[in-house]
């Protein structure tokens, strides 16, 4: 949740007092070193996708599903 990150210390909140009050939330440095790390996860995930694919494909056909 926001709160937990908040809390973990990736992201900053901020209140305005306005009506409606309005909040923001902003990375911390803590947290934009998390999200380039994720990022490269993912980068990593859309590259090996298809040898992903293939490697459950011949799970699944071992395992006889």
């Amino acid at each position: 949740t926001l709160r937990r990150l908040e809390r973990d210390g990736h992201v900053v909140r901020h209140v305005e007092a306005s009506v409606p009050p309005s909040v923001t939330y902003e990375l911390t440095q803590l947290g934009r070193s998390f999200a380039s790390q994720v990022a490269a996860l993912v980068e990593w995930s859309r590259d090996s996708k298809h040898q992903i694919e293939l490697a459950q494909e011949s799970f699944d056909a071992r395992q006889g599903a």
